[in-house]
């Protein structure tokens, strides 16, 4: 019941541009994620991962422990608190993660600092964040600075509020997403547009 694992994915040109490697084992109906922290690549750079990591799954949930990825100052964090699923980002690159998507060029990228917190990941998924995105770009472009915040500060409904500024362009979409019987999610967002640059809907 154990996976020894490398996965790697090269762009267009045959070179590594992601790299994973570790341990997947399954024990009573769950699986746990042991990455090693020696074979770590996420997008052409190589990153550390913290000793003893685990990241478990189970039919409800899922559970991270140690589970800190590092490169200098940037930093992706997951940890559970309370059945709470902590997602930590500081000064993270998001062309480490749009980068994934398409294989030679970076589709999204910025420095992102925050934190997002999940509840229910694996059945009726909400969360709340707090988080800044400083430079935000698309397919090359600068929108602006962009913060991303949910709050839930009354029953189910959990209030939203992401905005763009900057670079001529100052827009936000607020209001709130609720949990809808056992497996739907009910949404009331509005879209503020007060300015918004040409090259930012061509880069859309």
């Amino acid at each position: 019941n154990k996976l020894d694992f490398n996965l790697n994915v090269d762009d267009s040109h045959g070179k590594d541009k992601y790299l994973l490697a570790g341990l997947l084992t399954q024990s009573q109906g769950n699986y746990v994620l042991n990455l090693r922290s020696d074979s770590l690549m996420l997008n052409y750079d190589k990153w550390t991962i913290s000793p003893n990591n685990s990241l478990t799954i189970t039919k409800n949930n899922i559970l991270a422990d140690n589970f800190t990825l590092q490169k200098g100052n940037e930093q992706l964090s997951l940890q559970t608190e309370s059945q709470l699923l902590n997602v930590r980002f500081t000064n993270f690159s998001l062309g480490t993660i749009s980068g994934f998507m398409k294989s030679d060029t970076v589709l999204a990228d910025g420095s992102m600092n925050g934190v997002i917190t999940f509840r229910n990941i694996l059945q009726q998924p909400v969360f709340t964040s707090d988080l800044a995105i400083n430079n935000l770009s698309f397919r090359g472009d600068t929108l602006g600075n962009a913060t991303v915040k949910v709050d839930n500060t009354s029953g189910d409904r959990y209030s939203t509020n992401v905005a763009i500024t900057g670079r001529g362009n100052d827009a936000s979409l607020t209001g709130y997403f609720a949990p809808l019987g056992s497996n739907d999610i009910a949404l009331n967002l509005d879209l503020n547009i007060k300015t918004l640059q040409l090259n930012t809907l061509e880069g859309a």
